[in-house]
């Protein structure tokens, strides 16, 4: 009975999977098509105003302190590329597309998504099958000379999505471009509509005025020109030119030296520390550490928080994307639950030249995405001993 239940779950999936590439291929013929990523790239081959080919970089798996688990960055990588320590990067682009004789028509999907000729979706992010998600027609039509699409999902991806996949893209854009761009262009995408979103455009010089919210359903934006840029086709492989690029136009607005601050970030809310007044007391009454509270705290804030820290013990999450913001040698010790353990700030350190460690406890969980809110257990015996090692060096 077991067995025909599972052969009919399988028959009813491949039923759905086909009935889906059924429906996107009905579409295609009669309404959108959407273009995969190598399909996009090619399509804007004619409007390239920038390329920057971005070395590949070798780095290794690491343990945690007890050896008992293992951070791998098989996620940044490709498929054939897993047995590897290398990583590789696509290059990074930016498209500035006219209307011409032979695209006659710019616009973007309420998700931020270009479509060229109201028929070509382009994939310049993780997808644009959002793109059918809409009616044919909007009730309301707004044009602009100039419009940069730098985000085409109807989600945000949290702070480090907004700073790693799109404020990294305009850094890029006005790198490419100038910081006239602002002036002249509209920046159209589906807002995250955060104070730090806020914050981050006003440093760029973005007027207000200029920010346009794509999600409204019964409006479509229309554009004489189009500015548009890549992101990696993996998620959390920003590459190290981007980074560089943030650095670049940040850290000298708010530059602070590196002083002897020994700073813990716990968490609140959601991964957050089972036992954390024991870690807590050891980290202040033993390793004589400040604990900086989670609060909101301006941009400002922020970077010279992590700019001046000389080591920083924090559990995995997005607010350790300030890592960008840190001075080479900084020394880095993440905190994770055992069955969520993505080396997204193990990487970056690995770019910016921290010095990493990484405490996992010993839930023995299978490492699965659904494990992402968990609570964790920090094992002080090896979270001390990591930072024996760090002090004593």
């Amino acid at each position: 009975m077991k067995t025909l239940i599972t052969r009919l779950r399988i028959i009813l999936s491949k039923i759905k999977t086909l009935s889906f590439k059924a429906s996107i291929l009905m579409l295609s013929l009669f309404w959108r098509k959407a273009l995969n990523r190598d399909q996009s790239i090619d399509a804007l081959k004619e409007d390239v105003v920038y390329k920057k080919e971005n070395k590949h970089i070798n780095i290794a798996d690491i343990s945690s302190n007890n050896g008992s688990k293992i951070l791998n960055l098989d996620d940044f990588k490709e498929p054939h590329m897993l047995n590897t320590s290398n990583i590789y990067f696509e290059p990074s682009y930016v498209w500035k597309i006219t209307e011409d004789s032979t695209i006659k028509n710019l616009s973007l999907t309420s998700s931020g998504i270009a479509i060229l000729n109201q028929k070509l979706l382009l994939d310049l992010d993780y997808g644009n099958i959002s793109g059918y998600k809409e009616l044919p027609w909007k009730f309301n039509t707004i044009e602009y000379p100039l419009v940069i699409a730098p985000w085409s999902h109807p989600t945000s991806f949290s702070y480090f999505g907004f700073v790693g996949l799109i404020l990294s893209k305009l850094c890029r854009i006005e790198h490419a471009l100038s910081k006239n761009i602002w002036k002249d262009a509209k920046l159209c995408y589906p807002l995250y509509n955060t104070q730090y979103e806020r914050d981050y455009l006003s440093y760029l010089d973005i007027p207000t005025s200029s920010i346009i919210d794509t999600r409204n359903k019964n409006i479509q934006i229309k554009a004489k020109s189009l500015i548009l840029a890549n992101n990696q086709s993996r998620i959390n492989r920003i590459s190290p030119q981007d980074i560089s690029l943030l650095r670049q136009r940040f850290l000298p607005q708010i530059s602070i030296k590196r002083s002897g601050r020994r700073l813990f970030l716990p968490r609140r809310g959601k991964r957050v520390i089972k036992n954390e007044l024991e870690v807590r007391n050891l980290l202040e009454n033993v390793f004589e550490f400040e604990t900086v509270e989670d609060e909101h705290r301006s941009i400002e804030e922020q970077i010279a928080l992590y700019q001046g820290a000389s080591v920083i013990v924090a559990p995995h999450g997005a607010g350790l994307t300030n890592l960008i913001w840190c001075h080479p040698g900084t020394q880095v010790v993440e905190l994770f639950y055992g069955g969520y353990r993505k080396a997204g700030f193990y990487y970056l350190s690995q770019v910016l030249d921290l010095n990493y460690s990484c405490v996992i406890d010993d839930d023995f969980s299978v490492e699965s995405f659904v494990n992402q809110y968990h609570d964790m257990q920090v094992d002080l015996r090896i979270l001390r001993n990591t930072l024996d090692k760090i002090f004593n060096h």
